[in-house]
This record gives C-alpha cells, sequence and structure tokens, in this order.
C-alpha cells in the first residue's frame, strides 16, 4: 500500500511539474527556400483505429523532418524531431538538431524544447534522425545518426542514447551501435518487441531498409542485409520504407511505412503478430491532398502514437506549398463560454489560423489576460483558477493581435466538477467524432446523461462494460457528463473541438 501510494503522488508531482516548464523556443511558420529542411513540414492526423485518418491541417513545425514519437507512463506524448530552423523573441535561428515537441493533453496543445546530448563524439556530426523506444523503468532509449568523423573515411552510423530525465537530456554510447562498411546507415527505426528482442530498419539503400537485430538491449545491432516490408521481394513498389513500428493489440504489431506511387510517395500499412513476417494492410493510409493547401507533392516519414484503444496521433512529414503564407489571419481561444466553480482549474488552448488553410498551437506563445482576476485569474500558459462567484472575459494576445474573448461564469456551488472519479472512464478528451464509457468495477450499470453548458440534456445512455457514442454533430464546447449513481462515480466535465 505504501509503494503504491509512493508512485501515485510521484505522479501527481509529475503532472504538476509538467504544467510549468516554459518553451524554450517557437517553430518557424512557412517555408525558408528550397535546400535542406527549409522547405519541409511535420502535420499532425488522428484517428480512431490506427487505419482511417483525418487531417487536422496543424502544423506542429515548418522546416522540420524526420519525426518519431512515444506515449509516457504519465500520460505525455513527445514528439522528437529535426529542426532546421526555430524562433526565439520573434527572431529566426538556424538550427539543425533534434529538438522535441511535447503535449500533456494528448495533442491539444504543444510545448517545445531542446534536447541535450552528453558525450559526444570529439569530431563527428551532432545527432540527427531521432528514434525513441519507452523502457520498462521510465528511462527512454533513443538511437540517432551521427558522423563520426565528417570528411574522414567511417560512414554515419547509428548510436544510442539513454535518457533518465523524462527525455530532455541524453547520454550517447561511447561507440556506435549499428554501422555497416563502406554504406551510409540513415534514420533508423526500431522496436522492442520483448527482452533482448530488438529489430532495426534503417535507411541508406535507395527505396529498401537494411535490417540489424540485437539480442543484448541494443547495446549492439548484428546486420541481416537488405530489407523489403513485403513478401513480394521482386516488385520494389511493394518494398515500403519502415518509418515507424507500434504495438497495436495485445498480440498484434503495425509497421507504417511510405513509398512511390503514381500520384508520389503514399503511406501505407503492413500487420504482424511476431515481428517477423509482415502483411501489406489493403488501406493506403495517406496520400498527398495538394488541393488542401496545407501539403505537397509528398507525404512520407509518419510516427503514430497510440494514445488508447481508440486514439491514434500521426505526425507526418511533407513539402511546404508554394502557397504558404506566413502571417496568420485571426486568433481563437478553443474553449466556448465556459461555467466553472469556485477552486477549480481549467487549461485553455489557443490557436492561430492561416488563409492556406493551416492551423498552429500558441498556447505557450501568447500573452493571456483576465478582466477580472479577482474572479479567475490565469497564468502564461493558459491554466484558469477560479477564485471568487462571478464573470471574467479572458483572451490571448499573439504578436500584437487579440483574440475574441471566452467569457468565464464562476459559481459558488461545485455541483457538477469532480475529479474523484472511481468507477467510469471517458475518453478521449477533448472530444472529437465519439467518446468511449468504461464502466471500471463492472459491478453495476451506470446510467448517466450529458449536459451541455446552459443545462440541457442532450443525451441520456448508460455502460455496463463499454459504450461509444457518435459525438461528430455535438457542437464545440464544454459538456457535463452526469451520472444517475452519485455513489458509483462523480460527474465529469468534456471539451468537444
Amino acid at each position: 500500500m505504501k509503494t503504491n501510494f509512493i508512485i501515485l503522488l510521484t505522479l501527481l508531482i509529475s503532472i504538476f511539474v509538467q504544467a510549468q516548464i516554459t518553451p524554450d523556443f517557437e517553430p518557424c511558420i512557412s517555408s525558408g527556400g528550397s535546400s535542406g529542411l527549409n522547405n519541409l513540414r511535420l502535420l499532425v492526423a488522428k484517428s480512431s483505429d490506427g487505419i482511417n485518418w483525418t487531417r487536422t491541417n496543424l502544423v506542429l513545425s515548418d522546416r522540420a523532418s524526420v519525426a518519431d514519437g512515444l506515449l509516457l507512463n504519465s500520460g505525455r506524448i513527445l514528439v522528437y524531431y529535426v529542426a532546421g530552423c526555430i524562433e526565439i523573441n520573434n527572431t529566426e535561428q538556424p538550427a539543425n538538431h533534434i529538438k522535441v515537441a511535447f503535449s500533456d493533453d494528448n495533442g491539444r496543445s504543444w510545448n517545445y524544447k531542446n534536447v541535450t546530448f552528453n558525450n559526444l563524439p570529439s569530431g563527428g556530426t551532432l545527432p540527427v534522425d531521432p528514434n525513441v523506444v519507452l523502457l520498462d523503468n521510465g528511462d527512454i532509449h533513443m538511437l540517432v545518426t551521427i558522423d563520426p568523423d565528417q570528411t574522414g573515411p567511417q560512414k554515419p552510423c547509428t548510436y544510442a542514447a539513454i535518457s533518465t530525465d523524462g527525455g530532455f537530456t541524453f547520454t550517447l554510447s561511447n561507440s556506435s551501435v549499428f554501422s555497416i562498411s563502406g554504406t551510409d546507415v540513415l534514420d533508423p527505426e526500431n522496436f522492442r518487441f520483448g527482452p533482448n528482442n530488438w529489430r532495426l530498419w534503417a535507411g541508406g539503400i535507395p527505396g529498401r531498409n537494411v535490417t540489424g537485430i540485437s539480442t543484448n538491449e541494443a547495446i549492439s545491432f548484428n546486420s541481416e542485409g537488405e530489407y523489403c516490408s513485403t513478401q513480394n521481394q521482386n516488385n520494389p513498389s511493394e518494398c515500403y520504407i519502415v518509418a515507424d513500428v507500434i504495438k497495436y493489440e495485445e498480440s498484434t504489431y503495425k509497421m507504417y511505412t511510405f513509398g512511390t506511387s503514381p500520384s508520389g510517395q503514399i503511406i501505407r500499412s503492413l500487420t504482424s503478430t511476431d515481428g517477423e513476417i509482415w502483411n501489406l494492410d489493403p488501406e493506403i493510409i495517406l496520400s498527398v491532398q495538394p488541393s488542401t493547401g496545407i501539403e505537397n507533392l509528398d507525404v512520407w516519414a509518419p510516427t503514430v502514437i497510440k494514445i488508447n484503444q481508440n486514439y491514434f496521433l500521426m505526425i507526418y512529414e511533407t513539402q511546404i506549398p508554394y502557397s504558404a503564407v506566413s502571417e496568420f489571419s485571426y486568433i481563437n481561444i478553443l474553449q466556448n463560454d465556459t461555467t466553472l466553480s469556485v477552486n477549480e482549474n481549467l487549461n485553455l488552448t489557443a490557436r492561430s489560423y492561416y488563409s492556406d488553410n493551416t492551423i498552429r498551437d500558441i498556447t505557450f506563445f501568447g500573452t493571456w489576460q483576465s478582466s477580472n482576476p479577482e474572479v479567475a485569474e490565469i497564468d502564461q500558459f493558459g491554466k484558469l483558477t477560479a477564485h471568487t462567484p462571478g464573470n471574467t472575459e479572458i483572451t490571448i494576445n499573439y504578436k500584437n493581435s487579440t483574440s475574441n474573448p471566452v467569457i468565464i461564469t464562476v459559481n459558488d456551488e461545485n455541483n457538477f466538477i469532480s475529479s474523484n472519479i472511481t468507477s467510469l472512464n471517458v475518453y478521449p478528451n477533448p472530444v472529437n467524432n465519439f467518446i468511449v464509457f468504461e464502466n471500471i468495477s463492472k459491478s453495476e450499470q451506470i446510467n448517466f446523461k450529458i449536459v451541455n453548458i446552459t443545462g440541457q440534456t442532450i443525451y441520456n445512455g448508460n455502460c455496463t462494460t463499454k459504450t461509444i457514442i457518435d459525438a461528430s454533430k455535438f457542437n464545440q464546447g464544454m459538456y457535463i457528463i452526469v451520472p444517475e449513481n452519485p455513489f458509483v462515480c462523480k460527474s465529469i466535465k468534456i471539451i468537444k473541438e
């Protein structure tokens, strides 16, 4: 019992600390030219099954490449990538180094930090091409590409690094863990299928991978030669480049790949039960849609993060269209008029919207203001704290523009909202097209209703084990899930995007 309490306390402290991290930089916006990373873009897509994907138009970063992400036990999402440009105090600076974007609210808002590497090889290049695995003890294992002697005879190869501080500081291995004589080994992707069972796929051969295996917990990998992702070895169009591997279900894995097609590079997936034999799924995950205004020519290099059984995030790469713009049209706070109770907290999210259909999260880059901080004050991270009954208007100022106000009403009684949820699990939150209800105790049916901020009941339902409802027609804003079993669980607040 004491051990469980310590683990819970550590998790709560971790969550509190996560909300207080100041960003190191802001991603650059739009193209910086045609060379290197200057014309590459990372975009966000969402899925309920990891197969069918919806574009969000949210740009994680421009002038950036080769993203790879994971989900920590705390719920934090980490996405590592190589940045070609960063912005500090509204001034662009060249980068070409690994950075990390992280989210503590399922990808709703994003913060950005530098990544520090210790034990860099003397005379070698800075690490690029990050690939991360979460270890059983909570540490983060990263593979990177380094050229040990730059202009010398050695070829780029794979080094390993370990982070024990949550993913911001890594210590590199003393030497490479995977190399092939006379061959560039680039952009490693690896997956830990079990103890002493790691597999690695790397670039270096046009149109194919080279692959390696480790039986010593990634201390070293032995080459197994060229690799084709499908069983059709003689058809180059089906030898897709491996970009990411995830555990899809208890005994199933998904491999996310990219390759050529008549209309440009596309993203495909394959399925395996053992990590050795992979079958190409029939669906094309994504193909480029230049008509959206956010993509150009190709899509490639996806990383997929499984948030829960019914919620997946993908960060994928494309070229920045010629029509891209760098000046936003307007900014907006996602929440509609919101009712809170005294002493309740709420994290607000802000976005900037552009005429080329792109969207960027600016939650951590604007100046938040409350017109009546005695009623509710807001900090620099968008965290709102309700103090006394009354009304206040919340705005955010970003690059000399101010959002429309969100009206916050603070009530004296805490009739609805409670974090003391004992038997009903509701996700994802924020909500997009569906809501999943899980009866954790399964001891009795939980009847509930969904109420909007005006008190109107818009849905009545029940949950014995698991219930999924369609929320696609719900208006944006806050809703309260009110159980009719008050001794089983308390009311829950959700946000519909």
